[in-house]
This record gives C-alpha cells, structure tokens and sequence, in this order.
C-alpha cells in the first residue's frame, strides 16, 4: 500500500494522523517490555506517546516506503509524554522494526533520521 492510499484511507475512515520521527529500543528491549505486560510477541511492536497499550497502528517509513501494522505495547512515561510530543516522536520502534522500516544498519541513528506517518483509528 502506498503513502497516498494508506492517507486517503485514513481520511475516508476518520483515522488520525500522526506524521514525524521514530526512536528505537535497544536490541531485545521491546521483547521484555512485553513479556513483562504478558502481551504475546507480535512482529512489530511500537511505544506511543499518545495511544493506549493494545492498539493497533499504521507505521510507514518515509525513507524506505515501507509499511508494517504494529501494535503498541509500551507507552511514554508520563514524565517523557509531553517532551516526546514536542520533539515529534509518534511512535518508538523495536530494533529490529527500525532495521525494516527505517533502514538503518546503524543503529545508533538519531531519530530524524527515521521519518514515519503513523496512522491510527485511535485519537
């Protein structure tokens, strides 16, 4: 699916949209954070500052055009919610989500450089 349907689709469903930069977790992090929740591992699993755990969300890479259905399993801190709003930060990947949807190999990459559209049927 590309950008443009996937943001069409959006806009027929009254879906929001959320365009801005991807961080990610340290290899194996994402993992613990949900076994510790007792959620079952899915292949691509998000924190979002905005969304609640459970939800599932539209990640597309600007850099790769690349799409993944993810699900959030971690949420911002309420201490990091507001700065990680303001600094554009939609969603946080796991590792190996970055590797994909990112593109990055080096994984110490700032987060601008992972541009994404997240697009959720959840405000």
């Amino acid at each position: 699916m590309t950008l443009l349907r996937l943001l069409v689709l959006a806009c027929a469903m009254g879906w929001t949209v959320h365009q801005g930069f991807a961080p990610h977790y340290a290899p194996g992090v994402m993992d613990q954070v949900a076994d510790n929740r007792g959620l079952d591992w899915v292949d691509c699993p998000v924190a979002s500052p905005n969304l609640d755990i459970g939800n599932w969300v539209y990640v597309y890479g600007i850099r790769t055009g690349v799409l993944r259905y993810c699900r959030v399993t971690d949420v911002s801190e309420a201490i990091d919610r507001l700065r990680h709003i303001r600094m554009k930060r939609v969603v946080e990947l796991s590792n190996r989500s970055a590797q994909v949807i990112c593109g990055l190999e080096v994984m110490d990459d700032r987060p601008e450089q992972c541009p994404v559209v997240v697009v959720s049927e959840y405000e």
